[in-house]
């Protein structure tokens, strides 16, 4: 998924539910809620999971996920794809880090 954006599926809607389960309708309501949550979140904890003190949570230009939209794209096809590779690896010797 190294460089997939939620910009280079929207435009291919079959493509995006197979990544997904969703349609582009669905998705797009789930951005602004998806989104009050995570900034919620990310005032109050790090991403170490430590209470925030200092700085307040900004999304850098190089950012890897800089749109909410690829935030919850990368979500949801971490969540979907994850349970995929570890069925991949049992019928294996392999460990799930050679793959």
């Amino acid at each position: 998924m190294a460089g997939l954006r939620f910009a280079d599926l929207q435009s291919r809607p079959m493509e995006f539910l197979d990544f997904t389960s969703l349609t582009l309708d669905e998705f797009q309501q789930l951005v602004p809620p998806f989104e009050a949550a995570f900034q919620a979140r990310m005032a109050a904890w790090r991403m170490d999971g430590k209470p925030r003190t200092a700085r307040r949570f900004t999304v850098y230009n190089n950012c890897p996920l800089p749109t909410p939209e690829d935030r919850l794209f990368f979500i949801l096809v971490y969540l979907k794809t994850y349970a995929l590779q570890v069925v991949r690896v049992l019928p294996t010797s392999l460990r799930e880090s050679q793959i």
